[in-house]
């Protein structure tokens, strides 16, 4: 694993890694096979959810099947009871077909049958199912691209009805590991050993909802053939404290200044929520730009900010606008803005307003642009890529900016995000249950925590506000490369999601609130430092 990042790989880029390291390292197939059954059999024996008394091990012809039949070799090693049923091409006196079987996989059928592992028919497989404990799938591997009919789609749908704990053996047979498409049917499993690598389609829908947890086990494939743009990543939780940088000596202007141009007229809740976040993830200073009706509410709900208000159309030629913008390292616009005359004007302002810093355009800053393409000829975006540029859509947002229907969006987010970064020079956040995150020269990160508590109005709030706090450190980099920018955006979603499942943890998923979110910050990133000054005296 990359020290900087967690690769999620698709079915060519893993076979690639494979074969590098089979052919230019040396290291045979079969021992690869033999340690990716080790490393499933270690996963099925640990998990309490497993019980092993009596285990089935479905497999196929490929080496996948190759890795399921060398799983029962090494249970009946250890005395574990297991039996295979082979559900691949056979020849009519019921043994594998070896044009149609890998040569791996028949290598392990040779030496199971010689070691005496117990085979059964799939007739015998219909009849005797309920007799197992608990189920290992190793039918298709990251191969399948084909939809899934006949006979094995009648085991896999027997396998499913029949209430007995699955492991899946890299992905659940009938998922396709590129796109997380269901190729006719699929097993459900209740974990999936995921072999080297995270396959890409397991964190894509609805594939997410077959694979259960998920283990990736290390077998010493080489993941480096694999160029590092081309791959889609993760981060982990072990990453984040690396993006707070906090000395013992410093100031409010040591942690960056971020101006949230946010809230019309009776949405102040928006400006409340994206600025309490940002304070929450340790900005030194926090200046609101918002309508007057919101001044009270702000100044009584968030003391900690500055606040600047604007009344009727001369919201934009504020004489404290540009002096704001000036100041600041980091601008936020359009959580609660409106689509009025006013909320147009300063979104025109913004994008028309010099200067480098980063600036991140939300909500109804994406809405107005979607309704005015105009602006895409301002001067932010007149030097394509020059600037950090950050626009969060959600898939319908995202719908409305490019004309793409948001079922073909959420068929390959990842491709649409980074097909529109590259063409507007702009780093993409499109979010959803997993979100997709891009750089515009194609670095692509996916964020898979989280949960459906977050899917309220004042979310997306939340997530502009800490996206906003992330990027101060850009504002002081000036060396800060577009990986940099990217992995920093990431590390935001992150962040905001695993704040979220802190507030499940104590609130529970249908109650929790975008408000207890920022409350939950505190719960991630207290442990991060300690400056204080400790004098002890003996």
């Amino acid at each position: 694993m990359n020290g900087d990042y967690i690769p999620v790989l698709s079915a060519a880029q893993m076979k690639l890694c494979d074969c590098y390291t089979i052919e230019k390292l040396n290291i045979p197939s079969q021992t690869l096979m033999e340690r990716a059954a080790a490393s499933a059999v270690d996963v099925l024996i640990a998990d309490r959810r497993f019980d092993t008394r009596r285990v089935l091990i479905l497999t196929g012809g490929g080496n996948n099947g190759g890795d399921g039949i060398a799983m029962a070799r090494l249970l009946h090693g250890k005395e574990i009871y297991a039996n295979v049923c082979f559900v691949g091409t056979v020849t009519s006196d019921g043994f594998p077909d070896k044009v149609k079987t890998s040569v791996e996989c028949m290598r392990q059928y040779g030496l199971a049958v010689a070691e005496g592992v117990g085979f059964i028919s799939k007739a015998d497989l219909f009849a005797s199912i309920d007799t197992y404990t608990c189920i290992v799938d190793a039918i298709f591997g990251i191969g399948l691209s084909r939809d899934i009919k006949g006979e094995i789609f009648d085991v896999i749908l027997l396998v499913n009805g029949c209430d007995k704990p699955i492991l899946s053996v890299d992905v659940p047979s009938g998922i396709d590991a590129d796109s997380g498409r269901i190729c006719g049917i699929a097993v459900r499993a209740d974990v999936t050993v995921c072999i080297q690598a995270l396959k890409s389609g397991l964190l894509r829908f609805p594939a997410v909802e077959y694979a259960g947890d998920i283990r990736v086990c290390d077998i010493g494939v080489d993941l480096s053939p694999v160029c590092q743009k081309e791959q889609m990543r993760m981060l982990g939780k072990e990453h984040l404290p690396e993006f707070f940088r906090r000395g013992r000596q410093s100031n409010k202007g040591s942690f960056g200044r971020v101006l949230f141009i946010c809230g019309s007229r009776g949405m102040s809740g928006a400006a409340y929520l994206s600025t309490s976040a940002a304070l929450r993830c340790g900005i030194g200073l926090a200046h609101v730009f918002t309508h007057e009706d919101n001044r009270v509410i702000i100044q009584s709900q968030l003391p900690e900010a500055i606040l600047t208000t604007y009344n009727g159309e001369a919201c934009a030629s504020n004489l404290a606008l540009d002096p704001a913008m000036t100041s600041a390292d980091v601008v936020v616009i359009g959580c609660g803005l409106g689509k009025d005359k006013c909320a147009f004007a300063l979104l025109e302002r913004v994008l028309n307003f010099g200067g480098e810093k980063p600036l991140v355009l939300d909500a109804d800053a994406l809405n107005i642009l979607s309704e005015n393409p105009q602006l895409w000829l301002t001067k932010r975006f007149a030097d394509n890529g020059r600037h950090v540029t950050v626009i969060t859509p959600h898939p319908a947002e995202f719908a409305r900016l490019t004309g793409i229907s948001v079922r073909e969006i959420l068929r390959d987010m990842p491709y649409h995000a980074r097909k529109f970064a590259k063409e507007h020079g702009v780093f993409v956040l499109l979010k959803d249950a997993h979100t997709v995150i891009v750089s515009p020269y194609g670095e692509c990160y996916i964020n898979p925590h989280g949960n459906s508590g977050m899917a309220k109005g004042g979310s997306g709030d939340v997530l502009a506000g800490i996206i906003g706090a992330m990027l101060a450190d850009v504002a002081f980099d000036t060396e800060a490369s577009d990986s940099d920018v990217v992995r920093r955006i990431s590390a935001a979603v992150l962040l905001h999601s695993l704040a979220g499942e802190a507030a499940r943890a104590e609130l529970g998923e249908v109650s929790m609130l975008p408000s207890d979110v920022i409350s939950a910050i505190s719960r991630v990133t207290r442990d991060f430092f300690d400056t204080t000054t400790k004098i002890e005296f003996n």
